[in-house]
């Protein structure tokens, strides 16, 4: 149990790590073409709490899957369709934590609107 929270834990640092380098190259993106901070009050608090929302919803999918002997990343097909912890939720809180929370929370906790919109950044 505890080297499956381990892995889980594991497993999902690098995910946090890839939101907040994407962002960093928004607010890079951002200084090239002038483009002004996002502002609002909250905005960081937002982002801190998306963040770490994303990073717990990760770890407990992906714990779910190593429980339950199931490999996180696999080319072919598994065996078993989870329904249950996060999956009877969300179809894929993988991605839903770390595209959605995680990428998104890091947009805002480095207040880049480049990385929170690539439209954005094709308008000017």
């Amino acid at each position: 149990m505890v080297g499956a929270v381990l892995k889980s834990i594991l497993h999902n640092v690098g995910v946090v790590i890839a939101g907040i380098g994407l962002a960093f190259l928004g607010k890079v993106v951002d200084s090239r073409f002038g483009f002004s901070a996002v502002a609002f009050p909250f905005e960081k608090a937002v982002g801190v709490f998306l963040l770490g929302l994303g990073f717990l919803l990760r770890v407990w999918a992906t714990f779910h899957f190593y429980v339950h002997k199931m490999r996180v990343i696999a080319l072919q097909p598994q065996a078993t369709l989870l329904t249950s912890g996060p999956y009877r939720f969300s179809r894929n809180p993988l991605y839903l934590g770390g595209n959605a929370f995680v990428f998104f929370g890091t947009a805002l906790l480095f207040g880049s609107p480049t990385a929170l919109s690539a439209r954005r950044c094709t308008s000017h």
